[in-house]
């Protein structure tokens, strides 16, 4: 977004979407949505407090507040300003879950962050940037995860790498200084959101793991690089079905980050002629790989849990 202003006044408002595309006529949430939000944040927080975030949302979940996030740029030291000084001030809004606008996010989208409306005023030499960015969250799916201990992590997962798509770009307003350079020169960068997912899939996945270890959830970890696999298809050995059976409920959770291209993941366990669940032999993973094209390594993990009851897989 490029801006031209001088020492006179200009104003103008802008759509700035970059994450979940331009949210038009948001709706406020309904007191389920606001009810499951503060529960979810509630818990959220309190991760925050006992170091399980690996990447902190102070001034995200300040903008959530009434008192906005602000922070004051000087530019006296940058050459080619445009201006003296940049005040940038966001808040955040929790607004109603819009199918509509879920669409556009692609199948299956269970959140979204939208840098979505920006006010701009240049007076004298001093250019503010006024932000209301929009958070919406799907009740369905949240309400549904919430009744489950796993399911309440990964709604604290979600909503962390919601306000992630927030706090990276609030750290460059701060940390940056080509980043502060750029803003006063009427370029506003915002490369920082993430919005291809490279920083954030991973801090998410972090926060996970550490929340799940933290309840008492066992954790196995596979990878597996794309371009070395030999076929379309691959898989892994977990163990002996000896380590798993009457060891508590067996979840799958598979983790893909950006630029990774597996799916079909599931398990194969080793069965008697009768197809029952045998309690020696190998316990395995299997996948497909649907583009080999891709760069980056894939994990997932497989997860089971020492309080759940205690059954065969």
């Amino acid at each position: 977004m490029h801006i031209c202003g001088g020492s006179g006044l200009a104003s103008t408002r802008l759509p700035v979407s970059l994450v979940s595309g331009e949210i038009t006529n948001p709706q406020s949430p309904t007191e389920e949505e606001k009810e499951l939000f503060l529960a979810i944040a509630e818990r959220l927080i309190k991760a925050s407090t006992r170091k399980l975030l690996p990447h902190p949302i102070n001034d995200v979940v300040k903008s959530l507040s009434r008192e906005p996030f602000r922070k004051e740029i000087g530019c006296a030291f940058f050459q080619d300003k445009k201006v003296e000084r940049v005040i940038i001030r966001v808040r955040t809004l929790l607004i109603g879950w819009d199918e509509a606008q879920a669409k556009k996010l692609g199948e299956g989208s269970l959140g979204a962050y939208s840098w979505n409306d920006c006010e701009i005023r240049i007076k004298m030499g001093i250019k503010t940037l006024k932000f209301t960015n929009y958070l919406m969250l799907n009740p369905l799916n949240l309400k549904e995860k919430e009744q489950d201990e796993f399911g309440k992590i990964e709604n604290e997962g979600l909503l962390y790498h919601e306000l992630l798509h927030g706090q990276l770009l609030i750290d460059a307003m701060q940390k940056s200084p080509s980043w502060q350079k750029k803003v006063c020169m009427h370029d506003f960068d915002f490369a920082p959101v993430d919005k291809d997912h490279r920083l954030i899939h991973d801090l998410q996945s972090e926060f996970i793991k550490n929340a799940a270890v933290e309840k008492g959830y066992r954790l196995t970890i596979k990878k597996v690089d794309v371009e070395e696999e030999g076929g379309d298809e691959f898989e892994f050995v977990l163990g002996e079905a000896s380590e798993f059976i009457d060891k508590g409920d067996i979840t799958l959770m598979y983790y893909v980050p950006p630029g990774c291209g597996i799916s079909n993941m599931e398990f194969e366990v080793p069965k008697d002629s009768e197809g029952n669940i045998k309690t020696s032999g190998l316990m395995k993973i299997k996948g497909k790989i649907t583009d080999k094209t891709r760069e980056r390594q894939c994990y997932y993990w497989i997860l089971h849990s020492r309080e759940h009851k205690k059954r065969s897989p």
